[in-house]
């Protein structure tokens, strides 16, 4: 059994799992849509910054948009799959995670399905803020 922290979704008491083959295959196909859209986002940055029309510039933020919704439709999906959540449950997540904390929410539930421990996604997100730092921010300081 996998303890997941569900703090985040404003729930008091974390979830217990049981890390079978259909989590992992959920966690997996989520990961999928996690890349995706980083690559619609990717792709939409590059519209942006060509010289385009109006209407292919609305259509793109439309395309984008709707993509968007996909994604958090599908990761709330995931969520209520893999932690067995109530619909209630769900709702209370959707209403408490902004669209970055959901990502990495996400992010953490599927490293805990996959085998990572709690200390060594901690080690792994700081290693990330230590990287993301500006170094001329800090020096400025």
């Amino acid at each position: 059994m996998v303890k997941i922290n569900t703090k985040k979704l404003g729930l008091k008491k974390p979830v217990f799992i049981k890390v079978t083959v259909k989590k992992i295959k959920l966690a997996d196909m989520m990961m999928n849509k996690l890349l995706k859209l980083g690559i619609e986002q990717d792709r939409a940055e590059l519209l942006k910054e060509r010289d385009t029309s109006n209407e292919d510039f609305i259509n793109n933020a439309i395309k984008m948009n709707n993509a968007e919704i996909e994604f958090a439709d599908s990761a709330f999906d995931f969520l209520q799959k893999a932690l067995n959540l109530s619909n209630k449950e769900r709702d209370l997540a959707e209403d408490n995670l902004t669209f970055e904390e959901l990502g990495n929410y996400i992010n953490y539930v599927i490293m805990r399905i996959k085998g990572q421990s709690e200390e060594d996604i901690k080690a792994m997100m700081n290693s990330e803020v230590k990287k993301d730092k500006d170094p001329k921010k800090e020096l400025d300081a």
